[in-house]
Formats: C-alpha cells, sequence, structure tokens
C-alpha cells in the first residue's frame, strides 16, 4: 500500500499545491522507516525538505521544515548526510525573523 501511494502522490504532485507536498510525504516516511525501509523513508523526509523550498515565502516553509524534524525525530530514521544537509540548507534559507 505504500509503494502504491507514494506512485499516486508522484502521479499527482504537479497538482498538489506546494505547501501540502510535506504533509503526503512525511507519512510515507514514516510508513516506510515502519516497513524496515529506512533508506528510502530517508529519501522522502529529505525530498519533504526539497519541496518545501519551492514555496517563496518563509513562514511555509519553517512550518514544514518544524513538522519533518519531528517527523524524523519521531521516526527513528538515522539522517544520511544528505539529508541533515537539507536540514541545513532549509533552514539557511528562511529569513527573518526565522
Amino acid at each position: 500500500m505504500a509503494d502504491q501511494a507514494l506512485a499516486k502522490y508522484d502521479e499527482l504532485r504537479d497538482s498538489i499545491t506546494s505547501i501540502w507536498r510535506g504533509r503526503a510525504l512525511r507519512p510515507l516516511a514514516v510508513a516506510y522507516q515502519t516497513l524496515g525501509e529506512e533508506g528510502l523513508a530517508g529519501d522522502l523526509f529529505e525530498r519533504a525538505l526539497l519541496e518545501a523550498q519551492v514555496n517563496p515565502n518563509s513562514r511555509p516553509r519553517v512550518e514544514d521544515l518544524v513538522r519533518t524534524s519531528i517527523a524524523l525525530a519521531s521516526s527513528g530514521v538515522v539522517p544520511s548526510r544528505s539529508l541533515l544537509q537539507a536540514l541545513e540548507r532549509c533552514a539557511r534559507s528562511l529569513g527573518e525573523p526565522w
């Protein structure tokens, strides 16, 4: 079912408003972690962060960063170097007052 949900996300991605993409990807990342697919889970957390960067407004990006960070910490995924770099890039890209 997780594979089907991810395929459906990929199919409909362009029709999903950017601020809602992380909301779809984070639960999938957690599901894959639960299924023992930690690498794919980490990739999906990173993808959620990248999708958040599409929005030009800082507030939705900071909200996505916080939600993704909480979901990542709660999931037990050990972040890869790439995921840690994505977290740092996302945090650095925020404007004032964030």
